[in-house]
């Protein structure tokens, strides 16, 4: 592995409620560079606040422990740019290239560098 590069590294969900423009974190995918593993944790906030709960609910993950997968999730792969503009981008760098971002709804992932 090249020196300086994370072996594992994170990215926290969030969505915006559009009416009040605040985000909320909903959880937190970590990217493995070595196995090519990815695991998704829920926020305690996203659990325990009311107004969250239908958020949580759009996702498909288990709520109280993590999730564990060797390929990209895949409400998380269809996130992703299309293939053509990915330029050699690895899945997890082309989805922090766009934030994951859709038209479509609220959520939006930002990495997380410590």
């Amino acid at each position: 592995m090249k020196e300086g590069v994370k072996m594992i590294r994170k990215a926290e969900l969030f969505y915006t409620f559009i009416r009040s423009s605040t985000s909320y974190l909903i959880g937190t995918l970590y990217y493995n560079n070595v196995t090519g593993n990815y695991k998704f944790t829920y926020s305690t906030l996203a659990l325990i606040n009311f107004n969250l709960h239908h958020v949580v609910e759009m996702l498909p993950f288990a709520r109280h422990r993590s999730t564990v997968s060797d390929k990209l999730f895949p409400c998380f792969k269809r996130r992703l740019p299309d293939e053509s503009r990915r330029e050699g981008l690895s899945e997890f760098d082309a989805l922090m290239y766009n934030e994951g971002r859709l038209p479509s709804d609220n959520f939006y992932f930002k990495e997380v560098f410590e």
